[in-house]
């Protein structure tokens, strides 16, 4: 056997274990339960808000 077939089939197992191995690896995610991790935060802002307020009642006067 020539030593360019002994790498092109070295080449090839290392790619065919490779894809063996990630196959693997992708299953054990999927089979692990998804964690939902939103946050809900809910602040009140006076200042802004007023300053909202304050702005929007400005614009429909100027209408």
């Amino acid at each position: 056997m020539k030593t360019s077939n002994k790498l092109l089939l070295g080449l090839f197992l290392i790619v065919v274990v490779a894809i063996i191995i990630i196959n693997f690896v992708l299953k054990n995610e999927m089979k692990t339960p998804a964690t939902n991790q939103i946050e809900i935060i809910q602040s009140s802002d006076t200042t802004s808000m007023q300053a909202d307020s304050v702005a929007m009642d400005e614009a429909i006067q100027n209408e």
